[in-house]
């Protein structure tokens, strides 16, 4: 089975830019761009806590094809939920170079 086979789902990597300036100097997010790849995204986890406010964290591991600019500032839109990504994507190796990647991704509501 091949991997493009295993990638049913379509996501959309959005990326802002840090091109707008605030009264003060400061970088702020302004433009967004957005890529959609196929990808496989699964859930790993989910926990509930009542402190402060009730809280719901799930953890998912999305799979993307080698050649998808991802990166840990990115956001995620999958059948419409919204992710960050969780810490570098990790690039998963064969003999012939990048066979795919595997992105963590965290969803907090």
């Amino acid at each position: 089975m091949s991997l493009q086979s295993l990638l049913t789902e379509t996501v959309t990597v959005v990326r802002r830019a840090y091109d707008a300036i605030d009264a003060y100097g400061n970088p702020q997010p302004g433009t967004e761009t957005s890529v959609s790849y196929p990808a496989r995204v699964e859930q790993l986890s989910s926990e509930e806590t009542n402190t402060d406010r009730d809280t719901v964290v799930a953890r998912w591991r999305m799979f993307l094809p080698a050649d998808a600019d991802i990166t840990p500032f990115d956001r995620v839109e999958s059948a419409g939920r919204v992710f960050e990504v969780d810490g570098d994507p990790i690039e998963r190796r064969a003999p012939r170079g990048t066979h795919h990647l595997e992105v963590e991704l965290r969803r907090v509501t």
